[in-house]
């Protein structure tokens, strides 16, 4: 019975070994390395040609031995260690069985009977308004697909943060709804997976940007990144100005830009007011649309957006209306989102990366029509920052410094063994 033999695994990973020879062998020995990668992701497994596990050493160390196997023989051993003591047991045997061993049916065989594995996950919260991260959002989750063998999760289970802004919780392969509430912030759901690290959706450090609670006439654009490039700007072109760090105030617009970001991750924001039937009646008559124009701007020369992770996020009151992620098609420096209608808050979705400055028709105060990128706007390649000099607080500064070596140490952490 592979159940009973194989339940001393929790302690340490499973080794497979396999012993014969021919081309035959080969192939199987590889196949069954590279399904062991995708299949048993989640276990330290190490494929052996050959050889026989005889332990871990210090430092997860593995001590082997070389093996002999008998002529025409291919056969497939798991081998663990519980403690101090070495377990084997025989999963298939050409000999025995006189055909070649299924490595994909062994090695699902063997997930299904192998304990579930429980990861460390982290969420980690930021405040779009506010340096310092919120202690005390309340996070809840709850499964949708997957299993809980050890009865962890309760239908409903709830973590907090603490005064890192980090909330920690246990949690097996599986969907999940996660809510996280905060008395100060607009709350923020989304899905989240624990997944395999093939599929590209294994996130064990997930960062989520909790926005100010905005009033009912109020959206807010906000723009969040990785860790590379160090420096994205957001760009919002209202009907009568463009708002950016040069120029984070439009007035006629009602639009400004509260938060940017130099060192990466973000996050960058604007706000702006929604329009009353009566403004846009106004503007349609002095030749003004009704639209927004919103773009990104590379401005540090680390990294690039497509692989940047950036996310920009349209929110209301009543939650996130609409958001994309950095587009995977085109190049350039500049990142051409979507126009809003701040009227009726439709979207048009352009999504797409181009080597300079998007431009867009604007009448300014003085009705003189001109372009977005121009001089009378600035134009975006050749408007150089200034020095923000501001007074260091040096317990923040050792926060902020934490919490960034915290989630490059998750990015770049190894994905085997138990979490």
């Amino acid at each position: 019975d592979l159940s009973s033999k194989s339940n001393f695994a929790p302690q340490k990973g499973p080794r497979a070994a396999c012993g014969g020879s021919s081309d035959q062998y080969v192939k199987v020995m590889t196949d069954l390395r590279e399904r062991s990668k995708q299949i048993l992701w989640e276990y330290n497994t190490r494929v052996l040609g050959n050889f026989k596990f005889e332990r871990w050493g210090t430092n997860q160390e593995l001590m082997t031995s070389p093996t002999k196997p008998r002529i025409g023989a291919c056969e497939v051993s798991l081998s663990w260690q519980h403690r101090s003591s070495v377990h084997s047991v025989l999963v298939h045997s050409k000999i025995f069985s006189c055909r070649w061993p299924n490595t994909e049916l062994i090695c699902k065989t063997l997930l299904s009977e192998l304990p579930v594995q429980y990861h460390d996950i982290r969420f980690m919260a930021d405040s779009a308004s506010d340096r310092i991260p919120p202690v005390g959002v309340k996070v809840t989750l709850r499964m949708t697909e997957g299993r809980d063998p050890l009865g962890l999760l309760a239908e409903d289970s709830v973590v907090t943060t603490d005064e890192d802004g980090v909330a920690a919780v246990s949690l097996p392969v599986g969907e999940y709804q996660v809510k996280m509430e905060h008395a100060a912030l607009a709350t923020e759901e989304f899905s989240y997976a624990v997944c395999t690290v093939q599929d590209g959706r294994y996130e064990p450090f997930k960062r989520v940007v909790l926005q100010p609670s905005l009033r009912d006439d109020e959206i807010k654009i906000s723009l969040s990144w990785g860790a590379r490039p160090t420096d994205l700007d957001l760009y919002c072109v209202t009907p009568s100005s463009k708002v950016y760090h040069k120029n984070k105030y439009d007035d006629m617009a009602n639009c400004r830009l509260e938060t940017e970001g130099r060192n990466g991750f973000g996050p960058e924001t604007v706000t702006i007011r929604k329009m009353t039937h009566g403004e846009y009646m106004d503007n349609t008559e002095l030749g003004r649309g009704s639209h927004c124009h919103i773009f990104v701007h590379q401005y540090s020369d680390d990294g690039d957006i497509m692989n940047s992770g950036a996310v920009i996020k349209v929110l209301t009151q009543q939650g996130c209306i609409y958001q994309c992620s950095a587009p995977q098609v085109g190049a350039g420096d500049f990142w051409d989102a979507f126009s809003l209608d701040l009227l009726s808050l439709q979207v048009n979705s352009r999504n797409k990366l181009c080597p300079s400055e998007p431009q867009f028709d604007v009448l300014p105060e003085h009705l003189r029509p001109t372009k977005s990128s121009g001089p009378d706007l600035g134009v975006a390649m050749k408007d150089a920052k200034e020095q923000v000099v501001q007074e260091v607080d040096p317990d923040l500064e050792i926060l902020v410094a934490r919490r960034k070596s915290a989630m490059l140490l998750h990015s770049f952490q190894d994905y085997n063994g138990v979490r």
